[in-house]
Formats: structure tokens, C-alpha cells, sequence
């Protein structure tokens, strides 16, 4: 299969193979998301390094692109199988041995026809939801082990919880009473943040787009963060995770209050491309600025 790196911008067959590719942003997501590679790679590259090593922060990165990973493998798992039948002819008589081979437009539109018919078209759907569900439960894993290994690694932290609104939800007196403190052999060092954690639910929108900015307030980098939590492509996310798992993905106008979204009331949630690759792109930025956040509370801790 030829590059469409190898031919002409303006050549008919790039301009062929682009038409497929929004063609397929609108109906599925498409793996030939070059921005989503790379912000990937800076993640792996840049992240899972000697100052995160350092930071105690390596399985919590470690973990999170795993995940991630897993995610965009499951929603390419149909262009496998379309890749098998275009260029093997699973649905036709095998093509001769001396046969051209497939070309890169050839192959996009055999793709697009697959994912057109009405049976394949809903399944891609209901894939496309299913994605929404796994990329929050990664962010949101994420957060709440950032939140573990931050607090475990300095309970100081917990004076800017203490401060905010969130000291109901993780008050003093889950740590500081003598049942915790027995279970703990009456020494707490180092596990805050895990006695904090446990039992607490993280996958609310509204609690995780304001939860790290408060832990990491002091940070340089604290505007950013909170820039970053309040995008809308993580609130919808939230939102529609929440909209599948709770609702079976059939829009309620509490989810049209709660997003703006303009979907018909009663009607099965409908994610394009372009929706679940903004949310790739804000789940990965979030996690980028957090890591970074975390890891320079704990170097001013040691005083690096």
C-alpha cells in the first residue's frame, strides 16, 4: 500500500483518501490521527522518565498510558478486520498472485463502504460509546491515584483540601480518630492519601475539574492546570460517561442542562470522530499538566 506521504497534496488520489478520512470522522474515530501519535509519544517520552522515577510517580504514568493505549487499540480493532478484508478479499474470490497492490485510496474506501452498512454502522456506535466509558475511567483513575501518591508523599498537601470546599468530603477525622489509627499500627506516615481515597467516589465532572487544581495551587504551572480541567471536552466526557453508564446513553434533558449539548431528548447518545479524539487530546493534555504538577510539588518537598 502506498504512503499518501509518498504522493502529491493536490494529486485526485490524497484528495480521494482525505474525503474518506472525514468521511470516517463523522460516522467512527480514525487511528490516522497523527496529533494523537505524537502528544502520545511526548506523554511516553517526556513523563516516564528519571525525575518521574524520582517523584515516586512511575506507576501512576506507567498505568495511565497503558490505558490509554488499551483504549486506542479496542477502537482500532474494526480497521483491523476491514484491512483484513480489503486486502485479502475476505468477501470476494482471492485476487490473482500478480495482482497490484491495494492502494492507500482503494484501501480508505474499502474501509468507509464496510463501515457504511447499517448493521456494522451500529455496532461502530455502540463501540464509540463504549470508548467514552474506558476514557474516563482512565482519567479518572489517574486523578484519583495522583491524588494518593501526592498526599502519600506530602501531608501537607492536605491544608489546601482542608481550606476548599472538599474538607467535607475528605475531613480530618477520616485519618485522625483510633479506629484508622489502630488499623494503621498508629503510624499514618506515608498513606494520607490512600486513607483519604478510600471509599471515595472520583468520577464525578464537576468534583475532578476542581479537585487537583486545589492540590496543586502553590505550583507554577496552577493556571495552566486549571485551564486545562475547565476545557469542555472534559466536561463532556464526564458527562457522557456518565449519561452511558447510568442512562444507557439515551439523552435526558438533565444531560442537556448539565452540557449544552444540542441532541434530541430521548434518543441514543451520537459520538463522531472528531468528539472522541478532542477527548484523547484533553484526557492526555490534563495528564500531562498534573504529572507536571505533582512532580514539582514533590521537588520543592525535597528541595531539589
Amino acid at each position: 500500500m502506498s504512503e499518501a506521504g509518498d504522493q502529491n497534496e493536490d494529486s485526485p488520489e490524497v484528495a480521494a483518501m482525505l474525503d474518506e478520512y472525514r468521511e470516517l470522522y463523522r460516522v467512527y474515530w480514525n487511528p490516522a490521527a497523527t496529533q494523537l501519535r505524537q502528544l502520545q509519544k511526548v506523554f511516553e517520552i517526556g513523563l516516564i522518565s528519571t525525575d518521574v522515577e524520582r517523584a515516586a510517580y512511575r506507576q501512576v504514568v506507567q498505568t495511565f498510558v497503558t490505558n490509554v493505549n488499551s483504549i486506542r487499540e479496542f477502537l482500532s480493532f474494526p480497521y483491523t478486520l476491514a484491512g483484513f478484508a480489503a486486502h485479502a478479499g475476505y468477501f470476494r474470490e482471492p485476487a490473482p498472485a500478480d495482482a497490484p497492490p491495494l492502494e492507500s485510496t482503494e484501501f480508505m474506501r474499502a474501509i468507509a463502504k464496510s463501515m457504511r452498512r447499517p448493521e456494522v454502522a451500529a455496532g461502530l456506535k455502540q463501540m464509540s460509546r463504549q470508548a467514552i466509558l474506558l476514557l474516563w475511567s482512565a482519567y479518572e483513575t489517574f486523578s484519583r491515584d495522583i491524588f494518593i501518591a501526592a498526599l502519600n508523599a506530602d501531608a501537607g498537601l492536605y491544608a489546601f483540601v482542608a481550606e476548599s470546599r472538599f474538607k467535607e468530603q475528605f475531613p480530618a477525622s477520616k485519618f485522625a480518630n483510633l479506629g484508622v489509627l489502630q488499623q494503621h499500627g498508629y503510624n499514618i506516615s506515608g498513606r494520607l492519601g490512600s486513607i483519604l481515597a478510600e471509599g471515595r467516589d472520583f468520577s464525578s465532572p464537576k468534583m475532578l475539574r476542581e479537585l487537583l487544581c486545589v492540590l496543586f495551587q502553590s505550583t507554577t504551572q496552577a493556571e495552566q492546570l486549571q485551564k486545562c480541567h475547565q476545557d469542555r471536552a472534559l466536561w463532556l466526557l464526564g458527562h457522557r460517561r456518565h449519561l452511558i453508564a447510568h442512562r444507557l446513553g439515551i439523552v435526558d434533558d438533565q444531560y442537556i442542562r448539565d452540557t449544552g449539548d444540542s441532541q434530541p431528548i430521548g434518543t441514543p447518545l451520537h459520538v463522531n470522530g472528531d468528539e472522541l479524539l478532542m477527548a484523547f487530546l484533553r484526557v492526555l493534555e490534563a495528564a500531562v499538566i498534573t504529572i507536571a504538577c505533582a512532580v514539582q510539588v514533590s521537588f520543592i518537598r525535597r528541595g531539589d
